[in-house]
Formats: C-alpha cells, structure tokens, sequence
C-alpha cells in the first residue's frame, strides 16, 4: 500500500510479485493459453520468450532497429493469435528507451484485448525529456501492465521484490494466479524503506549518469 500511496494508484491497482519475473510468469499464465502467441523484440529481457513458450505459446521476436524497439515493425507482428506485447523501456541489454510519440503511436493503434506489457526495470534512470509515459495510458482505462522493480536502482535484487500496475480488472485476474505468500516480510520491509531513502537514489543516478560518459 505504501508504494501505491507513492505513485497515487489504488491498492486494487497494484500487485506484487517476487522480483518482476514473477510478474511476467503470472501475466503470460493468466492471459495466454496454449497455441496462443506473444510479440516482443529481439534482443531483449529473454525471460519474455522464457515464459511464454513454457506456457505453450510461440514468441514472435521481432529484431531491434538501431538498438531499440521497432515498434511500428512490431504492431505488424501481430497475428489474431496475439495475446500479449511485450515492450521492454529501457531496453535490456542495449539500454535504449522509446519515445512518447512512438509509444503512444502503438497504443493507438493495437488492438484491443492485447495486454501491452511495459517493462520499466530501469526507468529510474532515464534522464531524457521523451521518455514514454505509460501512465497516461494506464489511467486512460487501455490494456497495460507496468511493471517496475527493487532490483535495479535500489540493490534489493537478492530479496526479489517488484511490482505491476494495471486497471483492476487486470490485476484481479492475475491475483487467482499469483501463488500465496509470494513476497517474505523481509522484502517488504527493504521495499518500503527503500522508497523512503532518496538519498541513495539520487546518488546512484548521479553515478549511472557519470557512468555514461565510457
């Protein structure tokens, strides 16, 4: 409740998943079913594909343009089988992010009933102006799922504790499959003070951005 008090969502928008790889687990078992597909780039999070073909989906890797996500190149991957989009942003491993105007150009255009799965691990980082904002997607009532982490900016990697926001719909879909007990009280804990610390993560931008300059 304290991050969802943090970003203003409310508790029934919020869910929480042992480290975000649970949360990608739990959103391909809840929306996608065997035979069904999942579009995503190439190279990118490889857990995406992980999940989608353990739960007897293809993955449709669609090659980076210029390092980043083609996401135009992408919304022609979709097929009638599509269930889920995945959007990694920043992307993992290249480190590059979408724009506002390309991001909101795919969810204008998608179809409805594709869960868009945006994967902000790293946007704590992000310094430039153009980075996509998927919030205003999110509170504009469209199919996405936000997914952020303690593993990156806040070194909390080894307690494995993320979270994903979404309309309530959603996250009470993903909630009957979410196992009990997912998150210790440890991880909780770490969670709700790492918020508090802005210290530490003002300084850990400060040294990824000093970092850039290699």
């Amino acid at each position: 409740m304290h991050r969802a008090s943090c970003i203003r969502v409310s508790p029934d928008e919020i869910i929480l998943g042992n480290g975000s790889n649970e949360l990608i687990d739990i959103a391909v078992r809840t929306f996608l079913a065997p035979g069904d597909d999942a579009v995503m780039a190439h190279p990118s999070f490889a857990i995406y594909s992980m999940a989608v073909q353990a739960a007897g989906g293809k993955a449709i890797q669609v090659p980076l343009r210029d390092y980043k996500h083609d996401l135009d190149a992408m919304l022609n991957a979709v097929t009638p089988k599509t269930k889920l989009l995945f959007i990694a942003n920043p992307n993992n491993p290249t480190g590059t992010m979408n724009t506002k105007e390309e991001f909101d150009r795919l969810m204008r255009k998608i179809r409805d009933g594709i869960l868009v799965v945006v994967d902000e691990a790293y946007y704590e980082y992000v310094t430039g102006t153009e980075y996509a904002d998927s919030f205003k997607h999110f509170r504009g009532k469209k199919d996405i799922l936000i997914l952020r982490t303690f593993s990156k900016i806040y070194g909390l990697a080894g307690l494995r504790i993320g979270y994903g926001i979404a309309q309530q719909e959603i996250i009470t879909e993903m909630k009957k499959v979410r196992a009990p007990f997912n998150i210790n009280s440890v991880a909780q804990k770490a969670a709700i003070e790492a918020l508090k610390d802005t210290v530490h993560l003002k300084k850990s931008r400060e040294l990824n951005n000093r970092g850039k300059t290699y």
